[in-house]
C-alpha cells in the first residue's frame, strides 16, 4: 500500500510527563482516517507534531518517504500538509471571496510574480468560484469574514486550506464550538471534500456518528499510546476501545 504519511516511534514529553509514547502510524493515500480517544489521549499533540508546531522528543515523521521531523510548519505547508485548528484563522476585514483568493494566489506563487496573465487570472477566479461552491458559501461570497456565523467561518477556513492544494488535510475538531444547527452543513462540506478525492484527510473529532460515517480507517489513542486501529466497524466491536473510550455505548451495535 502507498503510504503518504508515517510516524515511527513518535514520542513527546514535557518535563517528566510523557504525552505521546512511541506512536507508529501509516496513513494511506486517498483514505479518510479519524483519530479518536478520550481527552488527554494525545490527539492534538499528534497533530501538532505532524504539522510542525511541536518537535518530538524521539521518533521520526515521514511524508512521501521524506524525513520531515525537524521541518518548520511553513515548509510542511509548502510540501502539501494543510491543517485546520480548533480556532479559525481568517482575514476578518476581507470578504469571503477575497480570503479564498489569497489562498489560491499563494498556491500559484502570485506574490513572487510581477505580472499575471489574463489566463492565469481567469483560472484563479474559476478556482475561487469552485471552492465557494464546494463549501456552500456562494451566497456569502461578498460578506466580510468577520460577519460570518462560526460554522460559516469553519467552512471558509476549509476553502482556504483547499485553495493551498494540500495533499493531506489535518482537521482538528472542525465542528468544535459551532451550534447543532450548523453541524450538518460542515459535515456536508467534509463529505464533499472526501468525495472529490482531492486529498488525504486525517480527522480529530469527538462526534462518533460523524466519525463512523466518514472514516475508512480509525486510530484510537489512550494515555498517549496507540491502543488500536482498523475499520470503524472493527473499532466499535473492539472491547479495549469500548472500555477505554466508548464506555460500552456501542456494545449494542457490536452485538447486531
Amino acid at each position: 500500500m502507498n503510504y503518504l504519511l508515517e510516524t515511527v516511534d513518535l514520542s513527546v514529553a514535557f518535563g517528566e510527563q510523557t504525552v505521546l509514547n512511541k506512536v507508529s502510524l501509516r496513513i494511506p493515500k486517498q483514505r479518510f482516517t479519524s483519530i479518536i480517544g478520550p481527552n488527554g489521549a494525545g490527539k492534538t499533540t499528534l497533530f501538532n507534531l505532524l504539522s510542525g508546531q511541536l518537535t518530538p522528543s524521539q521518533g521520526k515523521i515521514k511524508y512521501k518517504g521524506q524525513d520531515i521531523t525537524h521541518l518548520p510548519p511553513a515548509a510542511r505547508t509548502r510540501l502539501g500538509i494543510g491543517r485546520s485548528f480548533q480556532l479559525t484563522n481568517l482575514f476578518p476585514k476581507l470578504t469571503v471571496r477575497e480570503n479564498i483568493r489569497l489562498a489560491v494566489q499563494a498556491a500559484q506563487g502570485v506574490r513572487f510574480r510581477l505580472w499575471i496573465s489574463q489566463a492565469d487570472q481567469m483560472r484563479q477566479a474559476e478556482e475561487v468560484e469552485r471552492l465557494l461552491h464546494l463549501v456552500l458559501l456562494e451566497k456569502k461570497a461578498d460578506v466580510l469574514a468577520s460577519l460570518l456565523a462560526h460554522g460559516e467561518k469553519r467552512k471558509l477556513e476549509l476553502a482556504m486550506l483547499l485553495g493551498l492544494r494540500p495533499d493531506v488535510l489535518l482537521l482538528d475538531e472542525p465542528t468544535a464550538g459551532i451550534s447543532l444547527e450548523e453541524v450538518p452543513a460542515v459535515l456536508r462540506v467534509i463529505e464533499s471534500i472526501k468525495d472529490s478525492n482531492s486529498c488525504t484527510i486525517i480527522l480529530i473529532e469527538h462526534k462518533m456518528d460523524m466519525v463512523k460515517s466518514l472514516s475508512d480507517h480509525m486510530v484510537v489513542l489512550f494515555h498517549g499510546e496507540l491502543l488500536a486501529e482498523g475499520t470503524p466497524t472493527d473499532m466499535m466491536r473492539n472491547e479495549q476501545v469500548q472500555s477505554a473510550y466508548l464506555g460500552g455505548l456501542y456494545k449494542h451495535d457490536a452485538a447486531t
